[in-house]
């Protein structure tokens, strides 16, 4: 009998209520055997997302949850990366074409200079900036997939995205 396959997974973590989508998914992405994690979470001496106070607490709360939850997961890696712009970001991610079999990122992500520079890398906006991005400089060989979460918060009737962190199911 064939051992099982090993899927190779990224979670791209820059913050907001999108990616921390991505990061309550790749929690139950990694309680399968058969997926390694590595969750990267960016970072810049500069604001790399815009966003409320209330916001980034969320986004803290969430990687502090994550990384609680997969302490002695030896499948999942945490790590942080400092990025100064698009080349340094790009220096990070573009070893995974060739790595990752999936990499995930949210598709929105709050306004700030940083990303402001991602956008003019990026024509069109249905898979966000960062997306975008990933999608554009992949090269035509690359084997990961791009996997761009957006947080639905219709279904859940929240106006707020950023209590989708605290969901309770609704009677619908």
């Amino acid at each position: 009998m064939a051992e099982p396959s090993s899927y190779q997974v990224a979670v791209l973590f820059f913050g907001g209520a999108d990616d921390r989508e991505a990061v309550a998914l790749a929690g139950r992405m990694s309680e399968h055997p058969n997926v390694n994690l590595t969750l990267i979470r960016f970072s810049s001496l500069n604001e790399i997302v815009g966003g409320t106070d209330r916001s980034k607490m969320l986004d803290a709360e969430t990687l502090g949850e994550f990384r609680l939850n997969t302490l002695h997961n030896e499948q999942v890696s945490y790590q942080e990366e400092v990025v100064t712009d698009i080349a340094s970001m790009l220096a990070v991610t573009r070893p995974m074409e060739n790595t990752c079999d999936l990499v995930m990122v949210g598709r929105s992500h709050g306004q700030s200079q940083f990303m402001s520079e991602l956008t003019k890398y990026s024509e069109h906006r249905e898979l966000g900036t960062v997306g975008e991005v990933l999608v554009t400089t992949c090269s035509k060989g690359s084997k990961a997939s791009v996997l761009v979460v957006q947080q639905q918060t219709r279904i859940w009737g929240l106006l707020d995205p950023e209590e989708s962190l605290h969901l309770r199911r609704a009677n619908l």
